[in-house]
């Protein structure tokens, strides 16, 4: 018998964490985790959606905004540069809202219609609705842990034969003991019991043997067993880089479509906004106000007029 590690050992003593992966049927966390990539497609790309809901929401509510404020400034009291000042802030919620509906509809194209698109390329369900893909993936990890499954199961049942029939010596090695030692027991009954114990000494040497030589064939399979494992791991690897590396362009995009700090429209939105503002001459409103409506107005004084 070949030496092991206390890892090896391990394995075939059943003493295995219960989480590794070359545990009988724990590859099952690798087919899931195929199995949750088209959910993750539909969960980022609901994500997506709603946050382009929320640029057409508030696109909406900076239009009703400017559209309602516009009104009442057009037919308040302001007036001079100090209203153009008002509708320039109107100005901007205006300009303002088809940038971020600019930013929806870029987010629909660029990002959640792409995640669409990619998720039904590369993943696909079968006809009872189970991803095609992770069930392959599951068979090829079925067919490759078979054998090591199978002989898994002998190694068990041949140490509990073996460790069956060492307790059954163990006990007939002692009962034979004490009737030697026991004048009233005779010798035709110490036979008996020595003749058991050579019985069970035969059959623990029988089933030792057989344990084994199951713990052998299993070591010597061991090199197979990993690679035809690592084998249907690597495609798992292969088909979630993929997906990350996808879900990483879809969120750097996702980045560019909402990413304002280098949009030349809204810097000359601001430089409108402000140099409008700039423009309030108060002195000068204040002055024409006078003129128009004040002091500056015509005096008309009465004088006398000859009646007819």
């Amino acid at each position: 018998l070949a030496e092991m590690s206390p890892a090896d050992s391990s394995i075939l003593n059943g003493e295995i964490a219960l989480e590794s992966f070359w545990e009988i049927g724990q590859y099952k966390r690798s087919v899931r985790r195929i199995e949750d990539a088209p959910r993750l497609c539909s969960e980022l790309s609901l994500l997506i959606r709603e946050r382009s809901e929320i640029e057409a929401a508030y696109a909406k509510s900076l239009q009703q905004w400017s559209k309602k404020w516009s009104e009442h400034v057009d037919k308040g009291v302001e007036y001079g540069s100090a209203q153009e000042a008002w509708k320039a802030l109107l100005q901007e919620g205006r300009s303002k809202a088809d940038l971020h509906l600019k930013r929806r509809d870029r987010l629909i194209d660029e990002v959640f219609n792409v995640i669409k698109i990619w998720s039904k390329d590369n993943f696909h369900k079968t006809a009872f609705g189970a991803v095609k893909e992770s069930k392959e993936i599951e068979e090829s990890f079925k067919r490759a842990q078979k054998p090591w499954a199978k002989l898994y199961g002998k190694i068990l049942k041949a140490k509990r034969e073996y460790f069956s029939s060492s307790r059954m010596e163990r006990s007939a090695v002692n009962q034979e003991k004490n009737a030697a030692g026991n004048p009233e027991i005779s010798r035709e009954q110490v036979k008996k019991f020595h003749e058991k114990m050579v019985k069970c000494q035969t059959e623990r040497e029988k089933a030792e043997e057989e344990y084994r030589k199951t713990v052998a064939a299993i070591s010597d399979y061991k090199s197979t067993y990993q690679a035809d494992m690592m084998q249907v791991f690597k495609r798992c690897q292969e088909l979630e880089l993929k997906r990350l590396k996808f879900f990483k362009e879809m969120l750097k995009g996702a980045h560019d479509c909402l990413n304002m700090s280098n949009e030349p429209k809204l810097k000359s939105i601001y430089e409108q906004f402000l140099r409008t503002v700039n423009g309030v001459d108060a002195e000068k409103d204040v002055q024409d106000w006078e003129k128009e409506f004040g002091p500056g107005m015509p005096f008309n004084c009465p004088v006398f007029e000859v009646g007819f």
